[in-house]
């Protein structure tokens, strides 16, 4: 046994006693509050009442579309929140199945049926709370039905937050809003540096579109030796004042502003192209119900099924499904790999006479009656559900069918090759188009790295040593970047070689199919 011997200092045995009566009342604040919610969880619980059930608590009470993820590093943390959310939610509508929980040990295959399940519609998919640790902060798209995301304790590290924020925060999320909930305890000092963080956090954001690694690292450095009272101050400056060094900071600025005129510009062409689809679609008078009728109709001509309709998605766009169709349909030309370049139907027209009077083969018409011909096929395949052939003329005309192909398939055939020449000279066109846009694509890329490799051979490496005896790691990462650089140099001029050559070779035809599909009697019907 060790002992200490008595204690003959005064001053000693005031100061024990003074701890003894501290940790008295520490232990009476802490049974207190052993069996109550933290005041965390009481907010949280009073924002899901507002926002999310309103008569949370009370049986089968029902619960709106709105989502919601809640972000802890701990996984104790993790087990609490669920016990403690379990428990308010146990009497409303499904509980079971509206908390999910995504961390570390978490497999896969469950990751992606949590990821779906939280993308899925709230109307079709019960879950509402994913709580998760940092083991989700990367890799997780989750902005499709979700805008609120609640940090229930805060990573001291701000791109991790930052990281936890993206989960909702994305250039797909359909709300004009995201909102991301911090608890602040008002009466602790310390969380005057979380106020401070968060401020920062999103400052460099609005400026930079995300955290700087520099930025990063001298916050961290900051942050890492925890937080005393008496460093409250120069913590909370040094976050204040964290930034990019001038030609940093200008650098990812003009990057930033060549972004956004590219976006600017990128809208002004859509809006010009969706002009252009409006008038092209008067000038031709499409209308969506005839086009979708005739698809159909085509389908059914050749054996298929028509067009589906599936349910409509969440803007009330109708949505059809296109059946699997292998069979060959009039003109076919054929790529590499026997990859189908173009597909087009051959329309042949002709006055039918009955076999038994015939005197000659049936010959097309011209154009002009061609296209009038057609035209007439379109209106009586729209209403062909109302008509009715009677059973002598089908027997006539099934029994004329095999002679009537027999005498259009020499025309068929002329006709298919004008077809296929004009299609030949089509893709060729557009062979060169894409070759070319590739060549630019590939000089633009070449041209950007060597623009970059010059910048960056303007700086003086002793002087950097000199001046910023801290900034070696940028210092290795611009040699990095350069020896990747020269390597792409490499690459590209290989690809200028070899990828405009490759690109015009997938439009090449390498064989041509021309087979009769179908054949339509016009007949006329007396009611």
């Amino acid at each position: 046994m060790l002992s200490l011997g008595p204690i003959k200092d005064a001053s000693r045995v005031e100061l024990i006693k003074q701890e003894i009566d501290l940790l008295d009342q520490m232990s009476e604040v802490a049974e207190d509050a052993r069996h109550k919610a933290d005041g965390r969880i009481r907010e949280m619980v009073r924002w899901m009442k507002e926002n999310m059930c309103p008569n949370l608590g009370s049986t089968d009470a029902a619960w709106n579309d709105t989502r919601i993820i809640i972000f802890t590093e701990y996984d104790d943390t993790k087990r609490y929140l669920r016990d403690q959310l379990e428990s308010v939610i146990a009497k409303s509508d499904r509980a079971a199945e509206r908390i999910l929980i995504y961390h570390g040990p978490t497999p896969p295959v469950k990751r992606e049926e949590i990821k779906k399940a939280f993308n899925t519609a709230p109307g079709k998919q019960p879950v509402r709370i994913l709580i998760a640790t940092d083991a989700a902060r990367e890799g997780l798209n989750l902005q499709a039905h979700c805008a609120h995301l609640f940090h229930f304790d805060i990573p001291w590290n701000p791109s991790r937050m930052e990281q936890r924020n993206g989960r909702i925060d994305r250039k797909l999320q359909p709300k004009l809003d995201v909102y991301c909930h911090y608890f602040v305890y008002k009466q602790r000092p310390e969380d005057r540096i979380l106020q401070v963080l968060v401020k920062k956090t999103e400052t460099i954001k609005q400026e930079l579109g995300s955290l700087s690694q520099v930025i990063d690292s001298k916050l961290t450095k900051s942050l890492g030796k925890g937080l005393r009272h008496r460093d409250l101050a120069a913590i909370e400056f040094d976050i204040q004042s964290a930034d990019l060094d001038v030609e940093q900071k200008q650098s990812i600025l003009s990057e930033l502003e060549s972004g956004r005129d590219r976006q600017l510009k990128l809208r002004e062409q859509i809006e010009r192209l969706s002009t252009l689809l409006g008038e092209s679609e008067k000038t031709i008078a499409f209308d969506v119900d005839n086009f979708r009728s005739a698809i159909s109709c085509s389908l059914e001509m050749v054996g298929g099924e028509p067009l589906a309709e599936v349910s409509s998605d969440e803007s009330g766009t109708q949505r059809f499904v296109f059946p699997a169709m292998d069979q060959r349909k009039g003109l076919c030309l054929y790529g590499p790999s026997a990859a189908r370049l173009h597909e087009e139907l051959v329309p042949i027209t002709a006055r039918w006479s009955d076999p038994a009077t015939r005197k000659s083969a049936i010959a097309p018409y011209a154009r002009d009656a061609e296209t009038k011909t057609l035209f007439m096929l379109d209106e009586s395949l729209l209403k062909a559900g109302s008509m009715v052939v009677s059973p002598e003329s089908q027997q006539l005309l099934c029994q004329s069918a095999v002679r009537d192909i027999e005498e259009l398939l020499p025309h068929l055939q002329q006709r298919g090759n004008e077809y296929a020449a004009d299609a030949n000279r089509k893709l060729s066109q557009r062979a060169e188009a894409e070759s070319s846009t590739m060549r630019t694509i590939l000089e633009t890329q070449r041209k950007h790295i060597i623009e970059s490799i010059k910048k960056h051979e303007k700086i003086n490496p002793n002087q950097l040593k000199f001046d910023f005896a801290d900034r070696e790691d940028e210092l290795h990462q611009l040699e990095s970047n350069k020896r990747y650089w020269f390597k792409q140099l490499d690459m590209l001029q290989g690809e200028l070689q070899s990828e405009p050559d490759r690109v015009r070779s997938l439009y090449a035809v390498q064989a041509q199919r021309i087979e009769p599909v179908g054949l339509v009697y016009l007949w006329p019907v007396t009611r």
